[in-house]
């Protein structure tokens, strides 16, 4: 069946303008295995209710948290001029074109993100400040976030809050698909986006990574699969029990 995200194969990104000028946490240089990767044994929905693309991931940093992190914004492929904009990307002539001066002009700037399961919430940061357009947090790295313990050995990791909407507290119990709180640009992040990966412990010191695979999507460029990759456009293709 043919769906919105068609009229985007071989196309740039309207949003990469913004996360390719982002980066995933410096870490560790390790060597990625040839091992297939460890994938998650927690059902995930995407943290987005409708469609996202994929500005960047973690593959290649083996041995750490962040191996197979997605940096993900929402998309509206609904909207014809951003369907445009991922036609014909060009960031130098985008850039030249259209000088943010707020962080409010991010256009995922404010949108929900959701529970990608349940479980509970064990850390959250909610009251650091956004980043005006051209500064970082570069102290606080993830910026506001939220952290959920799913019960069988697996923590999803979800940063870079707008301030202050975080609508849980540690010690909440949450169900999947339930709201957390809206896209923003706090922490070591140059655009608005949101920055999800799962380990294996709560602490953040060298925990391993696990990939994250979701039960609700299609991507346009693996159609059979249902982990995403950098540059991947992903659909939610039955949200109906999360609206």
């Amino acid at each position: 069946m043919t769906t919105q995200l068609d009229s985007l194969r071989g196309s740039g990104s309207f949003f990469c303008r913004i996360l390719t000028l982002c980066f995933l946490i410096p870490v560790s240089l390790v060597s990625a295995q040839q091992d297939p990767p460890p994938y998650s044994q927690t059902e995930l929905i995407l943290p987005f209710r409708h469609a996202a693309f994929v500005a960047l991931d973690g593959t290649g940093h083996g041995g750490n948290n962040q191996r197979y992190a997605l940096d993900m914004v929402p998309v509206d492929l609904t909207d014809s001029d951003e369907v445009a904009e991922y036609q014909n990307f060009n960031l130098t002539e985008w850039l030249a074109k259209n000088a943010i001066s707020s962080v409010e002009q991010y256009p995922c700037f404010g949108e929900p993100i959701i529970a990608p399961a349940g479980g509970e919430v064990i850390e959250v940061v909610s009251d650091l400040a956004d980043n005006p357009p051209g500064k970082t947090d570069a102290e606080n790295m993830f910026g506001n976030f939220v952290m959920i313990a799913h019960g069988n050995g697996e923590f999803s990791y979800l940063a870079h809050f707008k301030q202050g909407s975080v609508t849980v507290k540690q010690g909440d119990v949450v169900s999947q698909g339930q709201e957390l709180g809206q896209c923003g640009n706090s922490g070591n992040s140059h655009g608005a986006h949101l920055h999800y990966h799962m380990q294996t412990d709560p602490k953040l010191a060298n925990p391993a990574g696990i990939a994250l695979r979701f039960s609700n999507i299609s991507i346009l460029q693996q159609p059979s699969s249902t982990s995403p990759s950098q540059h991947d456009l992903i659909q939610v293709v039955n949200h109906s029990d999360h609206n």
